[in-house]
């Protein structure tokens, strides 16, 4: 809890835009694709007026997202930024085009009450509101994203043994001695039966060879395809 604590006063002295930024890279690390940042300035931790502040397109539809670091009169700056998003006059996007709006704050004072009037605007157009206060962010970045603090609050909350596939990707390319692993695996097809078999009759399979054979790309890419098969979580551990 302390480093959640921690972590929370880390966010709590952000410029707007670094804040924004964080929550951007914190969607896309929950998987959210397509992004474009209305209220970032490119290349800058500046914000300008856009609305929404940023967007993602994702199965058809849009998801909306604003943030705010604003800790007085929070309710109505929220309220009031959810219906500029509902306002199509203002985004050019019909509401049935619409999936979530997704608000970010770094307050932890929004009472129930005021949750479910917030989120009653939205659901009466079939939308979903989705509220993440700092509470909500600090925890995740510390249980599920460590790397967002390393990056985002200059703070090591672990040893980095544990990563996301994308984040160990691109650990592992810089050694220019290593071949890339972002390539393309191809020509594996029995080693790929072999994996399948091997799993059917145990837990843990371990793949052996000599160095440069290319077991680490075997195993990601193997990895990766039972990820998406199956909706598991994939992390890489390197010791």
């Amino acid at each position: 809890m302390i480093r959640i604590a921690i972590v929370e006063q880390n966010i709590l002295q952000l410029e707007a835009g670094t804040f924004q930024r964080l929550c951007d890279t914190y969607l896309i690390q929950k998987g959210y694709t397509n992004i474009c940042s209305l209220g970032g300035k490119a290349g800058t931790n500046k914000t300008t007026l856009g609305t929404p502040d940023t967007y993602f397109f994702l199965n058809g539809k849009y998801i909306f997202v604003e943030y705010t670091t604003q800790m007085s009169g929070l309710f109505e700056k929220i309220k009031g930024d959810i219906k500029k998003c509902l306002d199509v006059s203002k985004t050019g996007v019909p509401l049935d085009e619409i999936s979530e709006i997704i608000y970010f704050h770094t307050s932890s004072k929004i009472t129930p009450r005021e949750d479910r009037m917030l989120k009653k605007i939205c659901k009466k157009d079939g939308i979903t509101l989705t509220l993440i206060g700092i509470n909500q962010l600090a925890s995740e970045i510390c249980n599920s994203y460590p790397i967002l603090a390393r990056e985002f609050l200059g703070m090591d909350i672990d040893t980095n043994q544990i990563m996301e596939i994308n984040d160990f990707i691109k650990d592992y390319n810089s050694n220019s001695l290593a071949a890339p692993l972002d390539s393309d695996c191809l020509f594996r097809e029995e080693e790929i039966k072999e994996i399948d078999k091997a799993f059917d009759e145990n837990d843990i399979v371990v793949l052996s060879g000599s160095a440069g054979s290319g077991k680490t790309r075997l195993a990601l890419y193997y990895a990766s395809n039972y990820q998406k098969e199956t909706a598991s979580k994939l992390y890489c551990i390197r010791n």
